[in-house]
This record gives structure tokens, C-alpha cells and sequence, in this order.
């Protein structure tokens, strides 16, 4: 079960205020960004055109945003996850995900520093998919 702080329903009602769509998720991510989680196919409504409501939120919140659009598909959901950053193949094994890359600049971002990139896309994922994350 997901809980929000006071701090967080505020972002969250403020950000649907501007964007007209539903939040699923929200939370603070180890950089100080807000990141929400949007419904499937709110995405691009939720960005705006050239951004304009990315902008005003951050503007609104003096923070940097996230926008992550929910898919039940859990390699769309990862794509979504790691964008703007682009991985060749995302193959999905029974409780298994292997996203393959095809330069070691592209897995060091992947991974960062003591795996702390890798471990947060880990635990994001595993709010809503039970399956573990390899890189190749």
C-alpha cells in the first residue's frame, strides 16, 4: 500500500491541478526530483506541449520534476522508466528482466555509482511488478 505525506498531496493535487491527469504515484527520488507516475496514456498530456506543464510545475513546486507514464506491460513500464536514456532490447523472462545495452556509457548510466540507479529503477518496478532487474 501506497502512503503520502501531507507535503506530497500537495504536489500531487497541484500537478493535477495544471495537467488535467491522474496521478498514480508520487514520491521524492534520490537526485531531490518529484517523479509521478501517470495513468497509461496521459503521458504526453501530462508533459504538454513544448512542456509548458512540466515547466509550470516545477515552477510552482521550485523543484525539479519526473513524469513516468504507468504501463501493465512491465517492459514499456521500464522504457518509460529509464527515458530519455535508450536501451536496444528489454526482454521479460517469467520474474526476470534483462535490458540489454549496447555501449558501456549507456549500462554505467544504467547503474550509477554503487548501483544506486540500478537499485532505485529496482525498487520503483517492484511497486507494481514482482520481478528482478539484470543489465547486460
Amino acid at each position: 500500500m501506497i502512503k503520502f505525506d501531507q507535503k506530497l498531496l500537495g504536489y500531487i493535487s497541484t500537478f493535477e491541478t495544471i495537467t488535467k491527469t491522474q496521478v498514480k504515484d508520487c514520491f521524492v527520488n534520490k537526485n531531490d526530483q518529484v517523479v509521478f507516475i501517470v495513468k497509461q496514456g496521459q503521458g504526453s498530456r501530462a508533459v504538454g506541449k513544448k512542456a509548458i506543464n512540466v515547466k509550470k510545475v516545477e515552477r510552482l513546486l521550485q523543484r525539479k520534476i519526473k513524469i513516468i507514464e504507468f504501463n501493465e506491460n512491465v517492459a514499456e513500464f521500464i522504457k518509460n522508466a529509464i527515458y530519455p536514456l535508450k536501451s536496444p532490447e528489454i526482454i521479460v523472462e517469467d520474474d526476470k528482466v534483462i535490458i540489454k545495452t549496447d555501449t558501456t556509457y549507456l549500462k554505467a548510466l544504467l547503474l550509477g555509482r554503487d548501483r544506486a540507479n540500478l537499485k532505485e529503477l529496482h525498487n520503483l518496478v517492484n511497486k507494481y511488478f514482482n520481478v528482478q532487474i539484470e543489465i547486460q
